[in-house]
């Protein structure tokens, strides 16, 4: 947009634009030598008596400051023009400021942010602005005190000494999206992002998930923390108790309730099945693979003539490995083999036989 008619004056200077009948505000940078330095914006107002529905708000706390977000991505989002925020100093109003298209955002120092008890949304509107009331519940956690926060569907319990300095906290609802990539891995739970992203606590805080209601299968339900890196879901499990679902955590991360109705996948075998005669003193060498809640070091089993032996699985090389406690006669030896997963999936029992020489 284009300055079209501008008045100098001896300590500031007034320009006039032309504006499109769709515009609902505008945002004027301030610049020194090309460098951004200051950043305003104002709402028109339009006629209005009823508070529109106020848009969701999002809370990214710092370690000085917490940034809120006001999103304009739906089209029929009315652009608020402040925040009210009510707390134990009074009321504070700060101006929404456009930081991009479609996005308004304010900053609150951490200071200011830990007095606030509730807040409002106000729009420009003629005869009068109006507000209407957020739900949104500030959270700020102290390093001498435990505290409870309930939001976006979850509750976390950080006992006193969990933090490392008083910080804000918050989480954000991703919904359903993205789903797991792993075959078999069903959400259970909206996806929920602990903030700030990272935080490590000096002390686990407990992270408790309610069961959902028609779940079939609550055996086959674990707690999952979503690994940025690889973009896959790591099963940590969870212990059950009536309703909910807990697991320590001992930082702030993005989780999820996932049901694992896929079983582990049996790769390969040694010695091979149907292969040449082996040694008495043979050891078995099983790859597994699974994608969902992973095995227990005692999830393979293999049965050698009636009798199972001791296996041990090491997720790190996707493998069980165990050998019998004596060596083999010579002739040929039943054997069967399967895997059962930490969500109990289990694979169909597989029978062959080996030839000791």
């Amino acid at each position: 947009m284009v300055c079209q008619e501008r008045s100098e004056f001896p300590e500031a200077e007034t320009c006039s634009f032309k504006l499109s009948q769709s515009g609902w505000g505008l945002t004027a940078s301030l610049y020194f030598e090309n460098t951004p330095i200051s950043r305003v914006t104002r709402v028109f107002p339009r006629p209005m008596e009823v508070p529109p529905e106020p848009a969701p708000i999002r809370v990214l706390p710092g370690p000085e400051y917490v940034e809120l977000e006001v999103s304009l991505d739906n089209p029929s989002t009315v652009p608020p023009a402040r925040l009210i925020f009510h707390g134990s100093q009074g009321d504070l109003s700060q101006d929404l400021r456009e930081q991009e298209t479609g996005l308004l955002v304010a900053s609150l120092p951490l200071a200011v942010w830990r007095e606030v008890s509730s807040l409002e949304m106000e729009w420009e509107a003629l005869p009068k602005p109006v507000r209407a009331p957020v739900p949104l519940t500030p959270h700020v956690g102290s390093p001498t005190a435990g505290m409870s926060m309930r939001d976006c569907g979850v509750r976390l319990d950080l006992p006193s000494g969990a933090l490392f300095a008083p910080t804000a906290l918050a989480c954000e609802s991703l919904g359903k999206s993205p789903p797991p990539r792993e075959e078999g891995l069903v959400l259970g739970s909206s996806i929920v992002r602990l903030l700030p992203e990272g935080l490590p606590l000096a002390r686990k805080a407990l992270l408790t998930f309610p069961l959902p209601v028609d779940c079939r299968h609550p055996e086959r339900v674990g707690i999952y923390r979503l690994d940025p890196s690889r973009g896959a879901w790591d099963f940590l499990g969870g212990e059950k108790s009536g309703s909910e679902i807990s697991i320590p955590l001992g930082r702030f991360d993005t989780y999820a309730l996932l049901e694992d109705s896929a079983p582990p996948r049996i790769l390969d075998l040694v010695p091979a099945p149907g292969g040449p005669a082996v040694d008495s003193q043979l050891s078995f060498s099983v790859r597994v693979e699974d994608g969902g809640s992973g095995l227990n070091y005692d999830g393979v089993h293999l049965r050698l003539d009636a009798q199972e032996i001791e296996m041990e699985f090491d997720p790190d090389r996707g493998r069980s490995t165990g050998r019998p406690s004596t060596p083999l006669s010579s002739g040929t030896h039943a054997v069967s083999i399967w895997a059962v997963d930490r969500a109990g999936n289990r694979t169909a029992e597989r029978a062959f036989e080996v030839s000791i020489r």
